[in-house]
């Protein structure tokens, strides 16, 4: 009586353990689970967008992304500006564009991109009608990730080094552009 009982509670234990483990097993999330609709191409990342800036004037910046080149057409210069004296009277906006590296997620689901560093050149005329010569070096500070589910692209650029005709300044603080776009 004794033995039959254990044997029915091994029994009872071992079917509830299959029950489950098979009930865990069907449940796995592979690649090949997702829809043609989930997964995203390369091509996917092509586009306009519009991301605010963390800045005190809340600030917008647009970009155009085509092929492995982003494009800003109006990119706000007043956190770098604000950030040294030597800079006082200069423009707020300048355009240029980066090139970029982009590739699948191993699950296929977004785009990983690597902007590569860039320095652009801006000359502006300031009050006294002097003219400026102000070089920038950006960098992406990691990885950024587009993901097609609501068309949204985050990355960070860092202004790295400033350079006021041939002189470089010091920088006070981080200057850092957290983008946070969505696609127009």
């Amino acid at each position: 009586m004794v033995l039959r009982k254990v044997l029915i509670s091994k029994l009872t234990i071992g079917l509830l353990s299959v029950l489950l483990f098979s009930a865990l097993g069907c449940s796995t999330s592979d690649t090949s689970d997702l829809t043609i609709m989930d997964r995203v191409s390369i091509e996917s990342i092509n586009g306009q967008y519009v991301s605010l800036l963390n800045t005190f004037q809340n600030e917008e910046v647009n970009f155009e992304i085509n092929g492995n080149s982003i494009f800003f057409d109006a990119f706000p210069l007043s956190p770098i500006i604000e950030s040294n004296e030597e800079l006082v009277g200069l423009s707020g906006y300048t355009s240029f564009s980066m090139e970029f590296d982009k590739w699948l997620t191993e699950n296929q689901t977004g785009i990983e991109v690597m902007l590569r560093s860039k320095d652009i050149e801006v000359n502006q005329k300031i009050v006294d009608g002097r003219e400026k010569k102000l070089r920038l070096l950006f960098e992406p500070k990691e990885k950024g990730l587009y993901v097609d589910l609501g068309h949204k692209l985050k990355f960070e650029l860092e202004v790295k080094n400033i350079v006021v005709d041939n002189k470089v300044l010091a920088l006070s603080k981080t200057i850092v552009y957290h983008i946070d776009a969505r696609r127009k």
